[in-house]
């Protein structure tokens, strides 16, 4: 899919360093996850998409800080610093259960896209 620039802004929420965004949604609404596919393209890779209701809402982030209190990361969802924490963690004896479902939270990455189609 070529970006259109013209079009995807009108609707487009660009991801960036220390984003998180919550987002309260209606029925009809549509989510478009997308990423470029290389830094010498335009091409957009769409990741996923979302079919949205009402009450639903979601939230957005690439910040740990915030993930909401219930919600740990599992091992095989952090690196860099974040895993050096964890093997704190580990070597304390704390281990972690299996990975916890969060439907409504999203990890994205600075650079992706996310295109909101709705009212």
């Amino acid at each position: 899919m070529e970006a259109n620039s013209g079009i995807i802004d009108k609707c487009l929420l660009n991801i960036r360093k220390d984003t998180t965004l919550r987002l309260p949604f209606r029925t009809g609404d549509f989510l478009i996850h997308s990423r470029i596919e290389d830094i010498f393209t335009s091409k957009l890779s769409i990741i996923d998409i979302w079919e949205l209701r009402d009450k639903q809402s979601a939230i957005l982030t690439n910040r740990v800080g915030d993930l909401p209190d219930w919600f740990q990361l599992h091992p095989s969802e952090v690196c860099d610093i974040l895993a050096y924490k964890m093997l704190d963690k580990f070597n304390r004896g704390e281990y972690p259960s299996e990975p916890i479902d969060g439907l409504n939270i999203w990890s994205a990455i600075a650079g992706d896209r996310i295109i909101w189609i709705g009212n």
